[in-house]
């Protein structure tokens, strides 16, 4: 048993069996023009007459031939293997699709720890300085507030009224950091706050900027409560500072 289909984009009839269809999932290309379409049953309209593939020589030229013959060129085949190709493209494209994702991750990554990595490997340090120079980026001295420990201080009066605030920092990493800055904060008999201010490596004498590995620095400063008559600022009363506290952080 036979059926009839037809090409949607030649017109050309097809005979075919369905054990044809059954093997190709119902599509097929045409032996005319190429198209890959799904070989439904073909019905003529009624006011046509009927189709008699053995009595006519033209349908018979678009007939199947055997398993056999060598020529295709009129013939319904199976589009599975383009079907296949498709798959496997459109595979490719995802798995490419991922690895770009994976990647542009990575680079972000290394381009927003760039600083702790160039100081902890420095096997990475010339890669990493490659892509900032590609990228326009910087590397900074690494900013590691858990490494910095302040070993001692103390807070105490001069001779000429001010206060002088002296301590030890101490670098306990293996690898170079940035320069800290300090907060002091001065406190009244209950524990107030009466005054706070922060000060900059500069002005704590650390013109470098950086702090070398396992290093120790003696920080020395003095600290004026009362700025210049012509100066802004709060007045703060020497009498009320009664204690102390300081912090070593990273703005």
């Amino acid at each position: 048993m036979s059926i009839i289909t037809q090409c949607p984009a030649c017109k050309t009839l097809f005979r075919v069996t369905p054990e044809l269809l059954l093997a190709s999932e119902g599509w097929g290309r045409c032996g005319q023009c190429r198209e890959v379409f799904e070989a439904k049953p073909y019905f003529p309209p009624p006011q046509m007459p009927a189709l008699d593939f053995s009595a006519s020589p033209m349908l018979d030229a678009y007939s199947f031939p055997a398993a056999d013959d060598s020529d295709n060129a009129y013939s319904l085949d199976d589009g599975s293997s383009t079907q296949g190709a498709r798959g496997w493209l459109r595979i490719l494209g995802w798995v490419l699709l991922v690895f770009v994702l994976v990647g542009a991750g990575g680079l972000q990554y290394v381009l927003h720890k760039r600083d702790g990595l160039v100081a902890q490997k420095s096997t990475w340090a010339a890669h990493i300085q490659k892509v900032c120079v590609w990228v326009g980026c910087e590397i900074r001295p690494y900013r590691d507030a858990d490494a910095v420990v302040i070993e001692g201080s103390s807070f105490s009066r001069t001779a000429a009224g001010d206060f002088r605030l002296s301590l030890t920092l101490k670098n306990t990493s293996t690898y170079e950091l940035a320069a800290p800055s300090l907060e002091l904060t001065l406190t009244d008999a209950l524990d107030q706050v009466v005054l706070r201010k922060v000060m900059a490596p500069a002005d704590l004498g650390w013109p470098s900027g950086r702090f070398m590995p396992e290093h120790t620095v003696q920080v020395d400063v003095s600290v004026q409560l009362q700025p210049a008559a012509d100066a802004p600022g709060p007045r703060v009363a020497t009498s009320s500072v009664a204690g102390y506290r300081v912090l070593a952080f990273y703005p």
